[in-house]
């Protein structure tokens, strides 16, 4: 049996999942690291007190983290002799952590799903890895890495026979707001039924999109695909040269659903059809048509290919 540790940010629950999916499927043992690392209870209310009106102050010693710290680094001792490390999105844990698990000398695994052109600090992490995978093809390319895209939740799949939305789809608050509200605006004016979701811990309205401030478990989001006809996915206005798909895409294909998007870039994956697949132009202008064709069917084998159990086993192949 592989013993693994995996360090991934939680986002909706995929840390858990890529961990379940490395038990389960790949039989490993997991010590999962999620990017909020392990949080430290105070003792009693004294405690706190203190570390919040004299340690910090006037000793500039934050208690709470060097507690959390020891707790980490107990975890990983405890947790003995390992066969590899998993890291996802390395800029969410301390170079010096980082350092740390490299000194085991056994393998340093990076996957890189959000690009280095977006998140340029995670550049900085790749000297201390062995094996590096990006879902971005032109900086694997670039970075003389592996291309590795992202993968939808195969246990996740729910089936409605009836879908209750035209189109779909749920994103963090940024500069893709306003697209995605100009899409909705186009959307309602031709009486397309949609449901797009926001989340964001400001105070946004909208006549357009429905403003959230939980986030949305995956569970409840492969409930919105089941319910939908379409996917939709806004690329953002920064990333007009990245070399990937986002999950949503990815999650389209596994649920058999549609998708409406603003990447060219599809037309290059082995799963594109442009009766599946609508690449949005920048006036957005929306076929009606797209909606009343049915999906069609693609190859079984590449349904399997971009299926969760595929992408752990190949990002852990290294691993002996």
């Amino acid at each position: 049996m592989k013993k693994i540790i995996l360090m991934c940010p939680a986002y909706s629950g995929y840390g858990n999942k890529i961990k379940d999916v490395m038990e389960n499927s790949q039989n490993c043992e997991v010590l999962y690291i999620p990017h909020e690392k392990f949080k430290y209870r105070y003792k009693n209310i004294f405690e706190k007190l203190y570390n919040n009106f004299f340690s910090k102050i006037f000793l500039k010693k934050n208690v709470k983290k060097i507690k959390e710290k020891e707790i980490l680094y107990k975890k990983v001792q405890e947790f003995g002799d390992i066969h590899g490390v998993v890291v996802i999105r390395p800029d969410f844990y301390d170079m010096e952590f980082i350092k740390f698990l490299k000194a085991k000398n056994s393998p340093m695994v990076l996957h890189f799903w959000d690009s280095i052109s977006y998140k340029p600090e995670q550049k900085k992490y790749i000297e201390y890895f062995d094996y590096l995978y990006s879902f971005d093809k032109k900086e694997a390319k670039e970075y003389k890495m592996e291309f590795l895209p992202n993968f939808y939740m195969k246990d996740k799949i729910q089936k409605f026979k009836t879908p209750k939305y035209d189109a779909f789809t749920v994103m963090s608050y940024d500069e893709r707001f306003e697209e995605l509200e100009s899409l909705a605006k186009k959307l309602k004016e031709q009486s397309i039924s949609y449901k797009f979701i926001v989340v964001t811990k400001k105070n946004i309205k909208s006549d357009y999109i429905e403003i959230r401030k939980e986030v949305i478990s995956l569970e409840k989001m492969y409930e919105y695909y089941s319910k939908s006809k379409a996917v939709v996915e806004i690329g953002h206005n920064a990333l007009q040269k990245q070399g990937g798909l986002s999950f949503r895409a990815i999650d389209a294909l596994g649920n058999k659903k549609k998708l409406i998007t603003t990447y060219e870039l599809i037309k290059d994956y082995d799963f594109y059809n442009p009766n599946n697949i609508m690449v949005l132009e920048k006036d957005y202008t929306i076929d009606r048509d797209f909606f009343k064709k049915e999906y069609e069917d693609i190859q079984e084998d590449i349904y399997r290919k971009y299926s969760d159990e595929e992408w752990v086993k190949r990002l852990i192949e290294n691993i002996g």
